[in-house]
């Protein structure tokens, strides 16, 4: 029995590990999402330099997974901290460049500063999956789609305005195209006003 309950034990020591290093990739996901860094093409949905909107959907669909199976709002809060963490440190490690390459600063100290940002903005989104995770169990399935949205939202509005602003990497750059794409394909030139205008001329 005392051997039964060490194997449990360890397993679910494993399946934690798995769920921390998940999220650590699925915000690698995110960051890789607004702009595919690699030079694998895959037509029409993987082309280098352009977003990925699929891969952001599924990136937040973890987190979502993970949120939804914390045990606490404090366990959400940090495992939304751990997946922002990961995606803002992949959006602006150029920080690095410019801190020690061009700056001149150590290596190491340029290093533990782009982190050191990147897990003070993910506080943002930490408070905001803390807030949905409360409100999860009083909302319906729908309502909390919409409700996550929002405060995701607002979390992304705040890292945009507070403290003079850091909106390096907003999530909305891996869907604008997409959305430009599907939603204004047939556009009529009556809508040449729109502000996707653009866009659409560029996808027609």
């Amino acid at each position: 029995m005392i051997v039964g309950l060490r194997a449990g034990g360890a397993r679910d020591k494993r399946a934690a590990w798995a769920v921390w290093l998940l999220l650590l990739l699925a915000g690698a996901w995110h960051a890789a999402a607004l702009a595919w860094p690699f030079a694998v093409a895959l037509e029409p949905w993987l082309r280098p330099g352009e977003p990925v909107a699929g891969l952001h959907g599924l990136s937040l669909a973890v987190l979502v997974a993970a949120l939804v199976r914390a045990p606490s709002a404090g366990v959400a809060a940090a495992r939304a901290g751990v997946y922002a963490t990961a995606w803002l440190a992949a959006t602006f490690w150029w920080l690095f460049i410019s801190l020690h390459t061009v700056g001149g600063v150590a290596a190491p100290l340029s290093a533990f500063a782009v982190g050191a940002l990147a897990a003070f903005l993910a506080l943002y989104y930490a408070l905001a999956a803390a807030l949905w995770w409360h409100w999860l169990r009083r909302l319906g399935r729908g309502a909390a789609v919409w409700v996550f949205a929002a405060c995701w939202t607002l979390a992304e509005v705040a890292r945009g305005v507070l403290w003079t602003g850091f909106p390096w990497g907003a999530g909305g750059y891996a869907q604008i195209d997409a959305l430009g794409h599907h939603l204004c394909l047939k556009r009529s030139p009556r809508c040449s006003p729109c502000p996707l205008s653009d866009l659409c001329r560029n996808h027609r």
